[in-house]
C-alpha cells in the first residue's frame, strides 16, 4: 500500500489526498494483517464510554494510516443511534451512541488522535443518518424531524466539532455518482444522501441549491 501511495504522489503535479474508510468494527479496509491490535465498533466505544480507550484505538489506527501515506480517513461517524434497526448504522454498530454528547466527545477524541498523527478526518453523515430505515446506497432515506429536533440531536455533533475548530478542515469538494445516487464528500464532512423532509421536503441534503453554470466555472461533474 505504501509503495502504491508513494508512486501516486510522485506522479501527481499537486499533493494528493489519499482517503480510506477506516471507522473500526464492520467498516475497515485495513485489518489485523496490517498490525492493528485493536478493533472496536464505534458502538463498542460509546458503550464502554472511556475516552482514553477511544484515543488509544484511534491513535493506533491513525499512526498506521500515516505510515502508509494515507492522509484522509473518512471517519468518524457522528450519526446518532436513534434507530437501532437502521440497516447501515444501528444494526452494524457504526454509531457511538444515541446521546449527542457521547457522540460528540468520542468523535472529538477520535479526530484529535488522527490530527496528532497528521491525518485528516471527516464527519459523517450530515445532516444525520441514524434515524432512518433505508440503505442510502440504494435509496433516499428521510429524516422525519422538525428543525429544532435536527439542531438539538442530529446536527449537534457537527456543531460541537465546528466549535472545537474542526470546520477549518474543509477543502475543495468533489462530486461522485454511485449506483445512480449523488453524494458530496469533502475533507471535513461527508454529506449524506438523505432528505430532512420537514425542513427541505424536496431536496436531498447532498444537493446544493444552485450549480454554477458559467463556461469558465462549470458545474460539478459526476465521476464514477
Amino acid at each position: 500500500v505504501d509503495t502504491l501511495v508513494q508512486q501516486l504522489q510522485a506522479a501527481a503535479k499537486t499533493p494528493l489526498l489519499i482517503a480510506i474508510d477506516q471507522e473500526g468494527g464492520y467498516v475497515r479496509r485495513l485489518g489485523n494483517g496490517f498490525g492493528l491490535t485493536l478493533n472496536y465498533t464505534p458502538q463498542d466505544l460509546g458503550t464502554i464510554n472511556d475516552l482514553n480507550l477511544t484515543r488509544q484505538f484511534a491513535t493506533e489506527m491513525a499512526e498506521l494510516l500515516a505510515a502508509l501515506g494515507i492522509n484522509l480517513n473518512l471517519a468518524p461517524v457522528v450519526d446518532l443511534n436513534t434507530n437501532p434497526q437502521n440497516p447501515v448504522i444501528g444494526r452494524i454498530g457504526r454509531s457511538f451512541s444515541a446521546d449527542a454528547n457521547v457522540v460528540s466527545q468520542h468523535a472529538l477524541a477520535f479526530i484529535e488522535a488522527h490530527h496528532q498523527a497528521g491525518v485528516l478526518c471527516t464527519l459523517k453523515h450530515f445532516p444525520g443518518h441514524g434515524d432512518t430505515d433505508l440503505d442510502s446506497h440504494f435509496a433516499l432515506p428521510r429524516v422525519e424531524r422538525e428543525r429544532e429536533g435536527l439542531l438539538s440531536l442530529e446536527i449537534a455533533p457537527f456543531a460541537a466539532a465546528a466549535r472545537a475548530g474542526f470546520s477549518a478542515a474543509w477543502r475543495r469538494s468533489r462530486y461522485s455518482a454511485r449506483k445512480g445516487v449523488r453524494s458530496w464528500r469533502a475533507a471535513g464532512t461527508t454529506v449524506a444522501t438523505a432528505s430532512a423532509t420537514r425542513c427541505c421536503p424536496t431536496v436531498a441534503a447532498c444537493l446544493p441549491p444552485r450549480r454554477p453554470t458559467s463556461p469558465r466555472r462549470p458545474g460539478p461533474r459526476a465521476v464514477s
